[in-house]
């Protein structure tokens, strides 16, 4: 069989300089040098490009504005500076893309309403460099069989009210079994509209496979296989979105915007990098966060294989995207455990935000091969990570599509972020607590996030970053690793483990059995005791983070003034964690 490997994109390393100040005229006439903040819009590739530009050059640019009014915008924009050269609009995300000199650009980044500018030139990134069965997803589908992407009701159609995931990639070759049958929704090429198919029975094509590989790991049907490499969320519909050049990058975004309806798109996987935005948020990962906070889909990037450079790159520098680095799972590790795999790119964004958020399986995931009919190969990068979350996204929509909501307090971060750093499991070398920029939160785990989600919050009132509500009923629980609760076998205390944000108010309350006396405390990440409660039947505590990251709620009890030694939850008390903004 053709074995597809690594997508390579030449990339042109720059060196991030300054620009060469040029002088604006101001609206007397006379010269001026652009401000400080107007140059603090113009993003570190376009700088380089400016530096070295003279008036006489053109420039194709992305601009983004502060709201979704582009018409708005485009108006103003002509009517300021002189023979301005608009060649597209994005009606839906509040950007439009031009072709300026210096001076232009200068003048473009003067506007109160413009907020980035980025560069359109250049070619995308593809990340490439018995995962189901490691992480617990078999576990968990087969525990809950009726969790698998399928919202409509027909198991051997697809619509637009399953859970539909949108791909942007190389393309998908949808004659292949896993991913033939109607999976495909719509085809949009943004490389060349005349291929684009959006009328049943959709004819899509993958002239890379990149493409392909990426939609088989996030829903392919495993037909080929025998169910062996059976996508995360088998029955889950897709729109695919072909693109090749970072300008069609910002068309391919716009278009799920506007047709997110249409075809009814909760989660948009990318496994794909812009060059040279090495830690940048810059334009195109801010039009990625507006798909999350504008248009409430899930959003779900690849943190970036180091072989392109070893710093995350956009849109994965997102801050309401999740970005999703690549572990090593125990079947394809020298160890025989999960391991960061070293070709991921680590963070942290310039701005000083941790990245990744979590990490997935990537490496030597079997998934469909592009060009043929049942066959399968080998891929490994954040490419793969990515969509193996993208697939994990739509099973928890599957369970309660409320997860894509916006938590309370963070109204920008859905719910299934929140939900996936929290209840992510640490890494076996990872010695820092907590959320870091090798690491993120920690690899994500199905059954360990089933557990922590169906039995630890389902039927709570969860309105914040963090809430959990938990009551055993006559359970001896104990799960190695679960990421809610574990018992401590020097005081066999009952720990809990909580991601929270900086500057949260942690609440914890427990209330128990009348014979009992609780005490409820709360520790940071390096178990350093930050808050405790007085003795009592019903006791709460609260304490307001300082640190983005792990914190840990601890419950003792004590029965007729001894310490009562044992798992004492569920018969004994209940116990309500939440963190919230006020």
């Amino acid at each position: 069989m053709i074995k597809h490997n690594v997508i390579i994109t030449v990339m042109i390393m720059i060196i991030l300089v300054a620009p060469n100040l040029a002088t604006i005229q101001n609206v007397d006439g006379a010269n001026v040098e652009p401000t400080s903040d107007a140059l603090d819009k113009i993003e570190n590739r376009l700088r380089a490009i400016l530096d070295n530009s003279s008036e006489e050059d053109r420039m194709n640019v992305l601009v983004v504005c502060e709201g979704l009014d582009t018409s708005t915008y485009t108006n103003q924009v002509r009517d300021s500076i002189a023979d301005m050269h608009i060649t597209d609009i994005w009606d839906a995300l509040g950007a439009f893309s031009a072709n300026v000199s210096k001076s232009q650009l200068l003048k473009l980044a003067e506007l109160p309403y413009v907020i980035s500018i980025d560069s359109e030139e250049g070619e995308i990134i593809f990340e490439l460099d018995d995962a189901c069965s490691e992480t617990d997803v078999d576990k968990w589908r087969d525990e809950y069989p009726y969790i698998n992407g399928d919202l409509d009701g027909e198991l051997v159609s697809y619509s637009k009210d399953d859970v539909v995931i949108a791909i942007i990639d190389t393309g998908c070759d949808n004659d292949h079994v896993d991913l033939a049958g109607g999976k495909l929704l719509a085809f949009k090429d943004c490389t060349n509209e005349a291929n684009s198919d959006y009328t049943p029975p959709i004819e899509a094509y993958d002239p890379v496979g990149h493409g392909t590989h990426v939609c088989s790991i996030a829903a392919g049907l495993g037909i080929g296989s025998y169910g062996l490499y059976q996508g995360v969320a088998p029955l889950a519909a897709l729109v695919v979105v072909r693109i090749g050049l970072i300008s069609e990058l910002t068309d391919a975004l716009n278009w799920i915007a506007a047709y997110k309806g249409t075809y009814g798109i909760e989660i948009v996987s990318m496994s794909l990098s812009v060059p040279g935005s090495d830690g940048d948020y810059d334009a195109y990962a801010q039009l990625a966060d507006r798909l999350v906070y504008d248009y409430g889909l899930i959003v779900i990037c690849a943190q970036g294989n180091t072989d392109k450079g070893p710093i995350v790159r956009s849109p994965g520098t997102g801050k309401f995207v999740i970005t999703v680095g690549n572990a090593i799972d125990p079947s394809e590790s020298s160890s025989g455990n999960w391991e960061l795999n070293p070709t991921s790119c680590s963070g942290p964004v310039d701005d000083g935000r941790k990245k990744p958020d979590v990490l997935a399986p990537g490496t030597n995931i079997m998934a469909a091969e592009a060009g043929t009919l049942n066959q399968y190969i080998p891929g490994t990068g954040t490419s793969m990570s990515t969509p193996f979350v993208a697939g994990f996204c739509a099973l928890w929509l599957d369970e309660n599509m409320g997860l894509k909501a916006p938590s309370y307090g963070l109204i920008s971060d859905p719910k299934v972020k929140n939900l996936l750093m929290a209840s992510a499991t640490d890494m076996p070398y990872d010695t820092e607590p907590g959320k870091d920029n090798s690491y993120g939160a920690g690899r994500i785990d199905a059954w360990d996030e089933l557990l922590f989600y169906i039995t630890d919050i389902s039927g709570s009132y969860f309105n914040a970053p963090t809430v959990i509500t938990k009551s055993w009923s006559d359970k001896n629980y104990y799960h190695d690793n679960e990421p809610l609760w574990a018992g401590d076998p020097s005081s066999m205390a009952d720990w809990y483990k909580i991601f929270c944000y900086d500057s949260i108010f942690i609440y914890a309350k427990a209330s128990g059995d009348p014979d009992l006396v609780l005490i409820v405390s709360i520790w940071d990440k390096n178990l350093v005791k930050k808050a405790e409660s007085y003795y009592g039947r019903i006791r709460n505590v609260g304490y307001w983070s300082t640190y983005e990251g792990t914190y840990y709620v601890k419950v003792e009890v004590y029965k007729n003034g001894n310490l009562y030694r044992g798992q004492v939850s569920g018969d004994f008390y209940d116990v309500h964690i939440m963190t919230t903004v006020s």
